[in-house]
């Protein structure tokens, strides 16, 4: 089964450039999804479909610096809220093993892990997540779900965190993930080893993008179920 990597980005001309180098050695295709999130304010001012500044050379630079890199298609989709923008990256991967990262988040670590999962038969996977302040504010490793076989019209409901498909619910990460701060992980979930995990690079975001951030996460309401 191919892995495809599924990139949700805007206004990533800071951050794109490492992101894929780090994510290409573990992936057969990367598709980017360039769109504004309709609540997301743009740090030009005006309100737009797809990125103003310089991420399409950013993704043109990679793809001439990195010989035999995975297949690139740029795919650029009108202004939608985040749950409408995350499926339709899903729309375009039926029938692949799709992993999914954004622009400011970095995979480290070993790719055999996400080829050994292609061989099971699980819906979804757990890789780590290393971020500040996560864990209730202990710093404790958040698993997330993000490797997800695209099949029976999978989908994010509602929220960001809880995945559905024709037979019902596939995951509720915040439900997951309560007792991680206390070191109790769930059960029956199919886990990535801790040679491999995603980072964020938030810090490293230039300080227009961070304000619009934080506007948006103030629109769309309160962000933190972990």
């Amino acid at each position: 089964m191919r892995i495809v990597a599924l990139m949700c980005i805007y206004n990533a001309q800071g951050l794109i450039y490492n992101s894929l180098t780090a994510v290409a050695p573990a992936v057969d295709e990367i598709r980017i999804y360039d769109g504004r999130y309709v609540e997301y304010p743009c740090t030009c001012g005006r309100d737009h479909d797809n990125s103003c500044d310089h991420t399409v050379e950013e993704v043109e630079q990679f793809e001439r610096d990195y010989d035999g890199h995975p297949p690139v298609t740029y795919i650029k989709v009108p202004a939608m809220s985040e749950i409408e923008k995350r499926n339709a990256m899903f729309r375009g991967a039926e029938g692949d093993l799709a992993f999914v990262i954004d622009d400011d988040e970095l995979l480290i670590g070993k790719p055999d892990p996400l080829r050994t999962f292609a061989e099971k038969e699980d819906k979804f996977a757990y890789i780590d997540f290393l971020f500040p302040d996560a864990g209730h504010g202990t710093g404790a490793v958040i698993p997330l779900a993000r490797l997800f076989r695209v099949q029976k019209n999978i989908r994010y409901e509602k929220a960001y965190f809880r995945l559905v498909d024709d037979d019902g619910l596939v995951v509720d990460m915040k439900a997951d993930n309560v007792r991680i701060p206390d070191g109790i992980r769930t059960r029956n979930r199919y886990y990535l080893p801790p040679t491999t995990f995603i980072t964020s690079l938030y810090k490293y975001r230039g300080r227009g993008r961070n304000e619009a951030a934080i506007a948006y996460n103030n629109r769309i309401g309160p962000r933190d179920w972990y």
